[in-house]
């Protein structure tokens, strides 16, 4: 990779972090929030900020499409960031903490198979379900294309056990979420927290297979 490609490649990861920066402001969202509330989109936006850039680093785009795809990335990472691992820091600085920390377990699941099967078992009645599970399949795809196309990972076995932690990570991650938040009072808990579920876990890493996958049909087109 000569100098050319590294400052296109570093300029293009700075674009994408700064439009995802500057859209709420440009669509006049964050004008009349309160300043915690910006303080939280900015330190959340830091954080992904931090780790674009690792990943920016260590990437080598070798054309300009594997370019076009790692700016995509850096906003798929922003994006993945604002769905499942968003810290409402605003929810936290002005609530007031009672120090009564405790477990929500009807948003705790950890039987396997027990939401996916409301796919099959109620398809009309259960959209809801439908919506869910094929967003999970679908979240951590790119992900996963991402850790094959720039050398992260080596091979699909690799690429989906990298995924399956990942996945543990964001569902231990939002628990620890939904335990701070149920010590802060002025709550609804079935609207601040989220649902910790295995099933998750399991579409999550089947999604990261698949994403591995077509990381190897895409490798074998590029060298037709």
């Amino acid at each position: 990779m000569n100098r050319l490609q590294t400052h296109v490649k570093w300029r293009l990861g700075i674009l994408v972090a700064l439009v995802y920066l500057l859209i709420p402001y440009t669509l006049g969202i964050e004008s009349d929030v309160q300043i915690t509330d910006q303080l939280t989109f900015f330190v959340n936006w830091l954080i992904i900020a931090v780790i674009a850039a690792w990943f920016v680093h260590r990437s080598h785009p070798r054309n300009s499409l594997e370019l076009i795809l790692l700016g995509v990335f850096v906003f798929y990472l922003y994006i993945l960031h604002q769905l499942v691992s968003y810290i409402p820091l605003s929810f936290y600085l002005s609530g007031e903490y009672t120090r009564d920390l405790s477990i929500i377990w009807e948003n705790v699941n950890l039987v396997p198979f027990q939401t996916i099967q409301h796919v099959f078992i109620y398809p009309i009645s259960e959209t809801h379900h439908i919506i869910q599970s094929g967003g999970n399949l679908l979240l951590l795809v790119p992900f996963a294309f991402i850790l094959r196309l720039f050398g992260f990972t080596a091979s699909v076995v690799k690429t989906t056990a990298v995924v399956f932690f990942i996945s543990i990570g964001i569902e231990s991650f939002q628990f620890v979420l939904n335990l701070l938040a149920s010590g802060h009072a002025g709550i609804a808990p079935e609207s601040k927290t989220r649902t910790i579920d295995i099933d998750d876990v399991i579409l999550n890493t089947l999604g990261g297979y698949l994403g591995a996958l077509l990381y190897s049909f895409y490798s074998k087109k590029m060298k037709r």
